[in-house]
């Protein structure tokens, strides 16, 4: 398995807590942690640490999370697509849709936190609809619950959370007002927690990826914002963005045509006059504005709208059942013609699921495995087994120094003992930071030395250079095999 950088760190971090309490820059327990250039939510690094006691640090033990919320949030859009329709092929439909969605097998492979905000956004969302449906008020009290805890699960949630709050407020007042207590005792939990966060939120630190991330002008969220809804967008967009499936769009494209009509039989039979299913237009509509404030123009960000898939999903699932079921009480068309109509549907939706795994599994890793820094843990690997005294690595590799930690497993109280510190102000932040026998330098200027070193720079360094200093020896070159790009020279220096 490869590790992307941010699963790189919160994997370290929570073995490092685990250890010493402290994450690798010296935070004890925090609530939020410094990672590689701001300060990120730490559920995620807690949630890990049960396995990597029982399973040790490695890459499974830090993935599993996200496999436990990809299952939960699985069967929770099942639960709330048989809650709000009543009719369980559309929660076939829509979970199966889900769970093959090419985008979703990307990223529930990954140890982000927005994984873990999609799944407790479900469990609430779930609980909140049994409140609406049974007007029962510990409901209520458990889908606040859940919302709350999203809150501090990832960026996009800050936004989100709040404005679907505010929203089933404003939509849903009555029914709050028939279990008063519980309401109220639902809005002091909420309030609690959304208050305390957003103290930190409105920090500098709390602000770093907002500064670097966000734009502020009102000009291009409005202009991206129904991209992330338009059909075009949804299911044939095939940007190579860091996330995007290959040769596929964000949802399965046999979804497209039935996307349309469920959003068509949807206001035709007018359900957004009724209480329940009035939400998913809710949720549909806001689901993309967090992610309108990043990125570049005209091209969404289609990983940071994740919470927006299980309701095109719905609507999709709604379609695809709505129309087997006009095909169904056509008078004019035989039962041989219908049967063979809905077994060619069910044959290409099977097709398309078949295909999403081969680009999933086959295609991605082919074309993106550079994204996850492909051939780190080779590198590093290579420097364990090694007798090299140092290992000297291009200071343009600052990000290496997670994979150090994680794929060497040292042990934290190393970095209480000599903290990393590093500007990212500076043209070279990382120029010279030491951790242990890996010191990050301008190659240019490493320092003449007697011992057996490893010198490790990023892309090719032509040998004609290497063969012009005699105490130079090329070792080999890690080539991206897909496209035969050298990502790393090792260079032996003795």
């Amino acid at each position: 398995m490869l590790l992307y950088l941010d699963e790189a760190v919160n994997g370290y971090d929570a073995y490092s807590i685990l250890k010493t309490g402290h994450t690798i820059f010296g935070e004890y327990w925090p609530l939020f942690a410094k990672s590689t250039g701001d300060f990120r939510e730490t559920i995620y690094h807690y949630l890990s640490i049960p396995f990597i006691y029982l399973f040790g640090l490695n890459e499974f033990s830090v993935k599993i999370v996200s496999f436990i919320f990809f299952f939960i949030s699985i069967i929770f859009v099942y639960k709330i697509s048989l809650e709000v329709f009543e009719n369980r092929k559309i929660a076939v439909f829509t979970s199966l849709f889900f769970t093959f969605n090419p985008q979703n097998l990307i990223l529930f492979s990954l140890a982000f936190r927005m994984n873990i905000f999609i799944g407790l956004f479900l469990v609430g969302l779930y609980y909140f609809i049994k409140f609406l449906k049974l007007n029962k008020g510990r409901y209520l009290i458990i889908s606040t619950l859940f919302f709350s805890i999203t809150l501090w699960s990832y960026f996009s949630a800050r936004v989100f959370v709040p404005l679907f709050m505010v929203s089933i407020l404003l939509v849903y007042y009555k029914e709050f007002l028939t279990v008063k207590k519980e309401f109220f005792l639902s809005l002091l939990i909420f309030l609690s927690i959304f208050i305390y966060l957003f103290s930190f939120w409105i920090s500098p630190q709390g602000m770093a990826r907002a500064n670097t991330e966000v734009e502020y002008s009102l000009i291009k969220p409005i202009l991206n914002y129904m991209l992330y809804l338009d059909p075009y967008h949804l299911f044939l967009y095939q940007k190579k963005f860091s996330f995007m499936p290959e040769n596929s769009g964000v949802f399965l494209f046999i979804e497209l045509p039935f996307y349309l009509l469920g959003f068509y039989y949807f206001i035709r039979k007018k359900l957004y006059n009724d209480k329940i299913k009035k939400i998913l237009l809710i949720l549909l509509f806001l689901s993309p504005i967090p992610a309108n404030f990043t990125g570049p123009l005209f091209e969404p960000m289609f990983f940071r709208a994740h919470i927006l898939k299980p309701w095109i999903n719905i609507f999709s699932a709604f379609g695809l059942v709505e129309f087997l079921e006009y095909l169904h009480y056509r008078r004019n068309l035989t039962y041989s013609i219908i049967k063979r109509v809905t077994y060619m549907f069910y044959i290409l939706v099977t097709i398309n699921i078949l295909y999403s795994l081969y680009s999933r599994f086959y295609l991605y890793p082919a074309h993106r495995s550079y994204l996850y820094n492909y051939g780190i843990k080779e590198i590093i690997e290579e420097s364990k087994k090694s007798k090299y005294k140092n290992v000297y690595l291009s200071d343009k590799l600052y990000f290496f120094y997670y994979y150090i930690a994680f794929y060497e497993k040292i042990d934290p109280k190393y970095f209480e003992k000599y903290p990393i510190k590093f500007n990212l102000n500076t043209i070279s932040p990382f120029n010279g930071i030491k951790i242990k026998k890996y010191i990050f330098v301008d190659i240019s200027k490493i320092p003449i030395t007697k011992e057996k070193s490893l010198i490790i720079e990023r892309g090719n360094l032509p040998e004609t250079i290497i063969k012009s200093y005699p105490y130079l020896k090329l070792l080999k070159k890690i080539v991206f095999p897909y496209n035969n790009k050298i990502l790393y020279t090792l260079i032996e220096y003795n």
